[in-house]
């Protein structure tokens, strides 16, 4: 394995997986909707001025914009909108663990809507996947507390839009570069976070500052210079690779957890984790059955 490669994937992975802790924070200062909609609002600003300086632009047309407002609700104002509202009630590691299994999501839209052949190892591996999630919702959690199963909701509600809106750009987006569609899925995302903040009424609420500075880091650092890292990442290894970034994440998430907020898991929530590693490596085949060897036939001679 390349070490340039192995680097960037555990960039990405510390760098996504540290949001789940600083939405934590934040949303203790913040209403998570508001929060949600200074990131995108910011990160918009940053992407756009970043296209600009790169001599480029988006392309509009009635066609792309309809693909660009669909993209920036399901890929990004709900499953910001989501996330923000159920961290408030579950530790960020579990928020970490909850939201790796996209990929799994992923794979079972792509089957059903017949663009992935499904085989008995893919099966598996979704059975095994959401049994890890079964372990996770177990009554018991770290500290003797039960998890809160609407946070859970909202967390997996984030993971299936997250899918959905993949599926959709590799379908519809990807004769367009990268940067087009990352900087215009972010400024149609405000199309849904920002009328939920006005209803939070944010300018009502006395906001703490450091909720305001986690959520211009959140907006510059994380959603606009991670997704143009991610991206380039993607072009350099490319879809495949780079989504290896999902077994990363929430690895970090629980250790950005212990180390800033001091959770403490229970042993169901690391037993989910592996099993929904495992199920991911059997959906992307990098565990595969071993075939039953065909009888050997043999012949006696007379």
């Amino acid at each position: 394995m390349e070490l340039a490669y192995l680097a960037w994937i555990i960039l990405l992975g510390a760098l996504w997986g540290s949001s789940f802790t600083l939405i934590k924070i934040s949303v203790a200062g913040m209403p998570p909707f508001t929060l949600g909609a200074i990131r995108v609002v910011l990160a918009a600003i940053v992407l756009w001025g970043y296209l600009r300086a790169k001599g480029e632009r988006i392309p509009w047309s009635k066609q792309l914009t309809k693909h660009l407002v669909f993209v920036g609700i399901i890929n990004l104002g709900i499953p910001f909108a989501a996330i923000g509202w159920g961290t408030q009630y579950l530790p960020s590691g579990v928020v970490g663990i909850l939201n790796a299994v996209m990929p799994l999501m992923c794979f079972i839209l792509a089957a059903i809507s017949g663009t992935e052949k499904a085989t008995w190892a893919h099966l598996v591996g979704v059975v095994v996947g959401f049994g890890g999630i079964l372990v996770l919702m177990l009554p018991k959690m770290g500290g003797g507390e039960p998890i809160a199963w609407q946070g859970a909701v909202a967390i997996l509600l984030a993971s299936t839009c997250y899918a959905t809106g993949t599926l959709y750009i590799r379908r519809h987006l990807t004769g367009f570069s990268p940067l087009v569609g990352v900087t215009g899925q972010t400024i149609f995302s405000s199309l849904v976070l920002v009328p939920l903040a006005l209803l939070e009424k944010p300018w009502a609420i006395d906001i703490t500052a450091s909720a305001i500075w986690i959520a211009i880091i959140l907006a510059v650092v994380h959603t606009a210079l991670g997704n143009l890292l991610y991206y380039g990442v993607i072009h350099r290894y490319g879809a495949t690779r780079s989504s290896f970034t999902s077994y990363v994440i929430p690895f970090f998430s629980i250790l950005w957890g212990k180390l800033f907020l001091d959770e403490v898991l229970g042993w169901n929530a690391f037993a989910a984790l592996v099993l929904i590693v495992i199920g991911l490596a059997l959906v992307n085949d990098m565990i595969k059955f071993p075939r039953r060897k065909q009888p050997v036939e043999i012949e006696f001679s007379e």
